[in-house]
């Protein structure tokens, strides 16, 4: 997978885009040694390729519409979730 990311002043990473093409996709806990903490604003808009999303226990954020028009995303969860906490 290929990430666009910005840095915040701690040297921590909010990604900003997304190039590949899964259907189901990990999203890293580091980046470029970076780690990832959010998700930002529009991120991966428009995205409707994907099915399925896992996120990172370090994820701190998903910024505003981070998952705009992605009309086949069924499925979002992070690596610390209860079966109670996921959204489907």
């Amino acid at each position: 997978p290929i990430y666009t990311y910005t840095l915040d002043d701690a040297n921590r990473a909010t990604i900003t885009g997304y190039s590949g093409n899964a259907t189901a996709l990990y999203i890293p806990g580091e980046i470029d040694g970076h780690e990832v903490v959010a998700i930002g604003d529009r991120a991966f808009e428009n995205r409707t390729d994907l099915r399925t999303v896992m996120i990172p226990d370090s994820l701190e954020k998903i910024e505003f519409e981070a998952f705009y028009n992605c009309i086949n995303l069924k499925f979002l969860q992070r690596g610390d979730m209860t079966e109670d906490e996921r959204f489907y």
